[in-house]
Formats: structure tokens, C-alpha cells, sequence
């Protein structure tokens, strides 16, 4: 059995995606000439780059590398992140009372998980399936 507290740590830095943007400043050569003499200033232009992030590349290694003594516990938390209703709730009350997640994260982890790990999803998928089509019922 894995803690809760462990799973919201490795699902809320999936839920953020594996890049961020960062500003970085980038040195570049400008020459002026100043009468007979010539020099060189660095200046700096500030630059954004995206880069992965470390702590969704050592969320994705731990995933990958205990997914199967995760995936149980992983798909019981993500179904009680989608079924967040009265009914579901009465039922997995233990875990979502356990965890800080919200269910406003779920298609985002559900998204990141299928990139990471899709064989956890089997489970997840028909929740997902059903949900979606009852949205549309409502539209």
C-alpha cells in the first residue's frame, strides 16, 4: 500500500507538466567604433527557454520503474479525483479526504500519465469514457 501523501507529491508534479519556462539572460558581442579605437561591450538580452523540469523527470523514472506496485493505488486515486460527485464520494471519502488534489487536476494527471505510463490508465479509461459522454449528454 502507498501513502496518499506520496502519490499527491508524484501526481501534483505531473499535473504541472514536464517543462517550464525560464528566463535566462544571453551574452552577446556588440562593437562600436569610437574614432580609431574599437571596442567590444557584452550585452545582455533576456531570453526564455523552455527546459524539462528535474522533478517530472524523477517522477517519471519512479513511475515507470514501480508501475506495478503503483497502478492500483494510482487508478483508485485518479477514479476518486473524477468521480468527485456525492454518490463516488461516499464511497472513496477515505482517499479524497486524504489527499490535496482536486478533481480540476485530473484530466491534466490523466494526460501526463498516458505519456508516462499508459498501462496505468486501463482502468482509468472507461471513467474517463463515461464521464465525457455525459457531458456531452448535458450539452
Amino acid at each position: 500500500q502507498i501513502p496518499i501523501p506520496i502519490l499527491d507529491e508524484l501526481l501534483d508534479v505531473l499535473s504541472q507538466g514536464s517543462t517550464s519556462t525560464e528566463l535566462v539572460a544571453v551574452h552577446t558581442n556588440a562593437s562600436s567604433n569610437g574614432g580609431r579605437k574599437r571596442s567590444q561591450a557584452q550585452a545582455q538580452v533576456p531570453q526564455t527557454v523552455e527546459a524539462i523540469r528535474p522533478a517530472y523527470a524523477l517522477c517519471k523514472k519512479i513511475l515507470q520503474r514501480c508501475e506495478d506496485r503503483m497502478s492500483t493505488p494510482i487508478v483508485r486515486l485518479v477514479n476518486a479525483l473524477l468521480n468527485h460527485n456525492a454518490e463516488t464520494l461516499s464511497k472513496s471519502k477515505s482517499i479524497l479526504q486524504q489527499t490535496r488534489l482536486h478533481g480540476d487536476q485530473a484530466y491534466r494527471i490523466i494526460y501526463e500519465l498516458y505519456r508516462v505510463t499508459p498501462n496505468v490508465l486501463t482502468e482509468v479509461i472507461g471513467n474517463v469514457a463515461s464521464l465525457l459522454s455525459s457531458e456531452d449528454d448535458e450539452q
